[in-house]
């Protein structure tokens, strides 16, 4: 649902931004028998995988870096890890210079250089001819079935929204202890951009919004976002179990992991409501080491999965076990901690929101769901927010190439 503006996305007097291609080498512009054509990126629709003219930032509060829109209008920028507004210190980088590979055939997922309109643009193909293509809860939809993106993809796509590597003194705190009969907990509250009190129940903490740090100074709706991914950096020692537990509007899912030093063998499951899937395996023991993994968790696009350092060990649908959370939650709760707090620790906490596609896109709105003919595509900007594309023109079927950085 759309929901509040944005506090440091403020109006500009044009919100779509056309992601064009400008191709060096005029003389191929009317002839695609070349292998590589080079071409220079102009616009932000494809930000931040391939970006125009762009400002590179550090947050003078936290130490984190980012890359944002640049334009005469900027004369403030947010930081997307702690909130902080700060005036623009980072330095101007030149436009993404790219490759299109003008004798390869269109894949899903491949951002590719096409004509439309008399002008040359760059776009990511989500869909394929003889499919028909919808959005439904910020996800597309093909033949009605919600798109998975690879994992690749999903890097590409994602957005971070907390990193606790890079702390702001002065902020207020994001992750935040709490404790029961059974376990330390550590709440994630989400602050970006909200006031808030730390009286506030935990049903009326800020959502995770749509909102981008590359889009400094654009004001638009924003769209709560319930997908997330998690890392956690952890130490576990024999006697202590770790436990993560995330609540979205319709169904909770625990997820444990507890481990015996003395034989190498680590254990754990994925759990909501009366469903479980349980893992197990190996790990090298040291003498006077703890168990040291990145554990991972994530939602998105219609599956849970759950993993350690690269293996994902838990992969089912989110309708997995489903049941509905016991209290209206109004934004995605994450909490993670460990029964005996001595014995476990984590180091280092990510988080990280799925790309959210809408389709109330402005004037003119191409029509969903639509069916793609022969030779036609369905192309979305990667920025969905200020991307002019398939949902306002329709499939488009002149491809140049596919796009290489």
């Amino acid at each position: 649902m759309p929901s509040k503006v944005s506090r440091y996305n403020l109006p500009t007097t044009s919100l779509m931004t056309t992601s064009v291609l400008l191709l060096v080498l005029p003389m191929v512009l009317g002839c695609y028998g070349s292998t590589s054509i080079p071409a220079e990126i102009v616009g932000d629709s494809m930000a931040p995988l391939f970006c125009g003219t762009h400002l590179s930032q550090r947050c003078p509060n936290c130490d984190f870096t980012f890359v944002c829109r640049s334009g005469k209008d900027l004369s403030s920028v947010q930081c997307p890890n702690c909130g902080s507004p700060f005036t623009p210190q980072g330095r101007t980088l030149p436009a993404d210079r790219v490759s299109v590979d003008s004798d390869s055939t269109p894949r899903r997922w491949d951002v590719v250089a096409f004509e439309h309109g008399g002008k040359r643009m760059v776009k990511r193909v989500v869909g394929l001819p003889g499919e028909t293509v919808t959005m439904a809860d910020g996800n597309v939809l093909i033949d009605g079935i919600v798109l998975i993106k690879p994992a690749e993809i999903l890097e590409q796509t994602r957005q971070l929204v907390f990193d606790s590597k890079h702390r702001n003194p002065a902020a207020r705190a994001q992750l935040i202890a709490d404790h029961d009969a059974d376990i330390e907990w550590t709440n994630f509250r989400h602050q970006q951009n909200y006031p808030h009190t730390d009286s506030l129940p935990v049903a009326d903490w800020p959502p995770i919004q749509d909102n981008s740090s590359y889009n400094q100074n654009v004001g638009r709706r924003l769209n709560d976002v319930d997908e997330l991914a998690v890392r956690l950096d952890l130490t576990l020692q024999h006697g202590a179990t770790f436990k993560l537990q995330r609540s979205i509007r319709k169904a909770t899912y625990l997820l444990t992991l507890s481990v015996d030093e003395s034989s190498g063998r680590y254990a754990g499951a994925l759990t909501s409501g009366i469903a479980e899937r349980t893992f197990s395996g190996t790990f090298n023991t040291t003498a006077g080491r703890p168990f040291e993994a990145s554990i991972s968790f994530s939602n998105i696009d219609g599956r849970v999965t759950a993993g350690l350092n690269e293996n994902v060990l838990v992969d089912v649908p989110t309708k997995f076990g489903r049941q509905p959370i016991s209290e209206q939650v109004n934004a995605p709760y994450l909490k993670f901690g460990f029964n005996k707090p001595p014995l476990g620790s984590v180091a280092r906490c990510r988080i990280w929101r799925d790309i959210h596609y809408f389709a109330d896109a402005a004037p003119p709105k191409f029509q969903l769901p639509q069916s793609l003919e022969r030779g036609a595509y369905f192309v979305l900007g990667d920025n969905v927010a200020v991307s002019r594309d398939s949902r306002h023109f329709g499939p488009i079927k002149k491809v140049i190439g596919t796009v290489q950085k």
